[in-house]
């Protein structure tokens, strides 16, 4: 990585992998310039987590796979850095295409041979698997692995949160169900844990996420449970964790939002490995099944016992 050469950096995979790679797209900006960076990834990730690093962006457009090879071939790129974790990957052969002459940094290589130490994505977290990729040590801080929040929709958010509060309410924590089926949990246990919640602390849900079955069975069961759904921005609904005493919820893009805000959390993990894809900090835990078990089979009861363990500081 030179800062007289421009750059590509591409990241292509959902939102919890754009919220991971934070730290080491910031470290390339930081070595190359941030106007020496073309970032390409999907359009809405760069309106969620990218616009605050003032790089040069190449948004794949909703609906779309990809850009074109008109639209690279117009950037001045001699290096470009692949944050890809899946392969066969359009974006990256694509790129390996169009720039067949410059410098490759990547999972895999233009030809889909592994270029990383195979052990480093078994015995390392993402975050710092991406660090491997660049060839640098994952040394970074507490603010590099925080989404930037505006500060005026931080106070729109709290006054929308301090209206919502129920008859009764003391506090309230945000809420995520949902994503991948295999990472769920049913809405019937979740009845259960955000009854406990209600009656032992008056701790109240801000659901965020999407408007699920499950949430619509969740707020139907328990009338004090308020959403984020009228505010579906990706920085709106961190605005509520951020602002939220505690945050409960499955493996997902939300969970590292609150692991790097340092909100006391309670994760239920599904089949992926938690040292690889899971929250790190001091304020998470993990709440995993031992395989073959699924997480349907997680009992209200051990998950109450670690929420009155884990939260009763924040929620009390």
């Amino acid at each position: 990585m030179r800062a007289d050469s421009a750059t590509l950096v591409t990241i292509v995979g959902g939102y919890g992998d754009a919220f991971l790679a934070l730290p080491s797209i910031r470290e390339v900006a930081r070595r190359c310039g941030p106007r020496q960076v073309y970032l390409l990834c999907p359009e809405a990730h760069i309106s969620a987590f990218f616009t605050s690093l003032n790089l040069n962006y190449l948004p794949i457009l909703a609906g779309e796979h990809t850009v074109t090879a008109a639209d690279l071939a117009a950037v001045p790129v001699q290096h470009v850095i692949s944050f890809n974790v899946y392969y066969p990957c359009e974006v990256d052969q694509l790129a390996g295409e169009v720039f067949a002459d410059a410098s490759w940094r990547g999972f895999f290589d233009r030809r889909g041979s592994l270029m990383v130490r195979p052990s480093a994505l078994v015995n390392k977290h993402k975050r710092d698997q991406l660090f491997d990729v660049l060839g640098v040590e994952p040394v970074y801080d507490s603010m590099d692995r925080r989404m930037t929040l505006d500060a005026e929709r931080i106070e729109i958010v709290t006054a929308f949160c301090q209206h919502a509060c129920p008859p009764g309410g003391r506090q309230f924590y945000t809420l995520h169900l949902d994503t991948q089926d295999i990472k769920m949990w049913p809405a019937e246990p979740w009845i259960t844990v955000v009854e406990h919640l209600w009656h032992r602390w008056r701790a109240w849900p801000i659901i965020i996420g999407k408007p699920t079955a499950s949430a619509r069975a969740i707020m139907r069961a328990l009338p004090f449970t308020r959403s984020m759904f009228a505010y579906p921005e990706i920085g709106d609904q961190a605005c509520g964790i951020s602002i939220g005493r505690a945050f409960l919820g499955i493996d997902s893009m939300f969970a590292h939002v609150a692991d790097s805000l340092q909100i006391p959390s309670v994760v239920l993990f599904g089949p992926f490995e938690p040292r690889v894809w899971g929250p790190i900090g001091g304020t998470s835990l993990v709440i995993q099944m031992t395989p073959p078990e699924s997480l349907r089979e997680l009992s209200p009861v051990d998950v109450i016992e670690s929420l009155d363990r884990v939260l009763s500081g924040a929620l009390a």
